[in-house]
């Protein structure tokens, strides 16, 4: 196909917005060995931006266009769509709920966006919107670990005046917690053990040695044992 037939096609179907024609007519073009004309580079870049899957290369490659050509009229619609890119991804990002990766992407795409007034004021009025959910997310995170630390605490507290409990009664004498004999207890007594916690020091087997203590004593010890958890 002749270059100004290519040209035509290429507008033609630009116009009409069939985009991936626009990129397969545009590869038919000697960009090889010669830049492309502006208007091409900005049909190829908005092909790409609006064909699903290509939208990082039409910015990249808009990017590129700006550098070269500088400062004609067809570079304000390329700066256009590296910021509708930029909105997009920030677009992207805010309904995922990452703000702070969304505001990122608003404020890089306002500074594209001059000559795109409506796009630009959207692009501020989701960058407004991203800060104040951030700021609601960053609260609700703080409230959420603040509860946390709450909990957390009283349940030390809690584990610490069990500890203190189970303490205080492991203390106590073995005649202060009914449950042994009066002959079992005095065994027990002449062997050192005199409080629920000696007691609960000795196994049954060490207890099974003391002398007097017979099958009946080593039945209620076992039974009383297993009663306080001993």
């Amino acid at each position: 196909m002749e270059a100004a037939a290519l040209q035509a096609s290429i507008k033609t179907a630009y116009d009409q917005e069939r985009w991936s024609e626009v990129i397969e007519l545009v590869s038919q073009t000697n960009w090889q060995n010669e830049a492309l004309l502006p208007s091409e580079a900005l049909a190829l870049c908005e092909a790409l931006f609006r064909k699903s899957g290509t939208e990082t290369k039409a910015a990249n490659y808009a990017k590129l266009f700006i550098d070269f050509y500088g400062d004609i009229e067809e570079v304000k619609a390329l700066k256009g769509i590296r910021g509708r890119y930029q909105k997009w991804r920030g677009d992207d990002d805010k309904s995922d709920g990452k703000y702070e990766d969304a505001i990122e992407w608003y404020e890089a795409a306002i500074t594209w966006l001059s000559y795109l007034p409506s796009t630009k004021l959207s692009a501020e009025t989701s960058l407004l919107e991203c800060k104040k959910l951030l700021k609601e997310q960053k609260e609700r995170e703080a409230e959420a670990r603040r509860r946390l630390e709450q909990e957390e605490a009283a349940e030390r507290a809690a584990a610490q005046k069990r500890e203190a409990e189970r303490n205080a009664f492991l203390a106590k004498s073995l005649k202060d917690v009914p449950g042994l004999s009066t002959a079992v207890l005095n065994k027990l007594s002449g062997a050192g053990i005199t409080t629920l916690r000696d007691l609960k020091s000795y196994s049954m087997h060490k207890i099974d040695a003391i002398p007097g203590i017979g099958d009946v004593a080593m039945s209620e010890i076992r039974a009383y044992k297993n009663k306080h958890s001993l």
